[in-house]
């Protein structure tokens, strides 16, 4: 079998929010709108458009946006 690396998937800020988004689904009780914004950052880093990202979420882009935000803030 062979196991195709993506580019993208390299990438170190997609491997951190990954591993986050594992080790969440460990955690009980989940907060669904944690994962929700792993979700967003993860296709954000993927080069999703907030649009985009908004519909597959159910979300605003201006809340996809806020995301985002709050993520670049913590780096």
């Amino acid at each position: 079998m062979n196991v195709k690396i993506l580019k993208e998937d390299r990438d170190p800020a997609i491997q951190e929010v990954k591993r986050a988004m594992h080790d969440f689904r460990k955690q009980k009780p989940r907060d669904s709108r944690m994962f929700m914004r792993y979700q967003a950052i993860l296709m954000c880093l993927k080069g999703r458009t907030y649009k985009e990202i908004g519909e597959v979420i159910h979300c605003t882009e201006q809340t996809v946006c806020s995301y985002v935000r709050a993520y670049k803030k913590m780096d």
